[in-house]
């Protein structure tokens, strides 16, 4: 697969922001850039939960990358 790191960057962050949003995530867009991103954790006011929802984001699109790759 031929895309730029940017792209996949800013479509790894959309999704996990807008997938976790549907479900009551309280985490902004720019709090999910820096724990993608920037491997950050979010102000003490948000939940571990909260932060897992947008971690577990990146273990799956990453998997689902490796899958695309690698058939």
């Amino acid at each position: 697969m031929t895309y730029s790191q940017d792209y996949l960057d800013d479509l790894l962050v959309r999704m996990a922001y807008h997938s976790s949003g549907i479900e009551g995530n309280t985490i902004s867009l720019p709090e999910t850039v820096s724990i993608i991103l920037e491997s950050t954790l979010p102000g003490k006011h948000k939940s571990i939960r909260e932060f897992y929802e947008i971690e577990n984001h990146k273990q799956a699109f990453q998997s689902l990358l490796f899958a695309l790759d690698n058939g």
